[in-house]
């Protein structure tokens, strides 16, 4: 295979894998198209020489075997290991943060990353998010927001005239809170929103749910996610706000990789390497 071709698919498989769980349905797909059957953990396995299977547990992780054809149970196997994560700020279980009239959300370092590199960049948003259906049932979805929503700003040189004596110096805690948007903004929306939902006229379903209070559940998560945040999940996924129970989800850089010649620009923040296990 030529180089292009080769880094055109690895290209193309990064930009649809910002997260373990993107990677592992990426690998999914890809394996099927590929003729591997897949199992599940809770069934007996019927496999056979020549076959080539595989299975995925929590929606980021993924063993894929091929057998050979002189395979009998009870034969050694080769293993190639890898990660499906990466060094990446991870929003907290609660993250709704409010400072000095910006609304930012709360993120933890997960992995050894370089986090000097993640200031001043567009951000968007990647992960899985717990939708209730209908039915009441809770689905596991994964979200992708390749646009900006998210920004870590950088001090103005004449609030920071440290930096060329003592270099960039930052606290991960307080520094790192990607900024979502500005109270006076929010406030304008949440007005914007509420002479909306005012003028229009509710269904006999929406009304129901006011009813019975659904947008003030168990699940609901004014209080620990920034609402902005969570209308826009919502509006990525296309479902009401009430429905999301609740998400884990990483932020991203909202730029492509490119590819030039013989050459592969790779968005360093996250770059996601694909978890397979190997059995011979």
């Amino acid at each position: 295979m030529a180089f292009k071709e080769s880094a055109q698919r690895f290209v193309s498989f990064v930009n649809s894998s910002p997260s373990p769980f993107h990677a592992v349905d990426t690998a999914r797909i890809a394996l099927v198209a590929a003729g591997f059957q897949e199992l599940n953990e809770r069934e007996r396995w019927n496999i056979v020489p020549n076959g080539k299977y595989f299975f995925t547990r929590n929606q980021s992780t993924l063993v894929a075997m091929a057998l050979g054809g002189q395979y009998v149970p009870g034969n050694g196997f080769s293993i190639v290991g890898a990660h499906t994560d990466s060094p990446c700020l991870r929003v907290k279980p609660n993250s709704k943060l409010a400072k000095s009239g910006y609304m930012s959300v709360g993120v933890e370092c997960y992995g050894g990353g370089l986090w000097n590199t993640w200031f001043d960049r567009d951000l968007g948003l990647a992960g899985r998010v717990m939708v209730r259906d209908d039915k009441g049932d809770i689905n596991h979805t994964n979200v992708l927001i390749r646009r900006p929503i998210l920004r870590i700003p950088n001090l103005a040189i004449h609030l920071n005239r440290g930096i060329y004596d003592k270099g960039f110096k930052y606290n991960k805690e307080v520094h790192l809170a990607p900024i979502l948007t500005s109270a006076v903004s929010e406030q304008l929306n949440a007005s914007a929103s509420a002479a909306a939902a005012d003028a229009a006229e509710p269904t006999p379903k929406q009304a129901k749910a006011e009813a019975a209070g659904e947008a003030e559940g168990p699940f609901s998560q004014k209080d620990k996610h920034q609402p902005r945040l969570i209308s826009i999940l919502a509006e990525e996924l296309g479902c009401a706000v009430c429905r999301i129970c609740d998400l884990l989800c990483v932020n991203k850089a909202s730029c492509s990789r490119h590819l030039l010649h013989k050459c592969v620009l790779i968005d360093c923040t996250k770059c996601v390497v694909f978890c397979c296990c190997v059995c011979v």
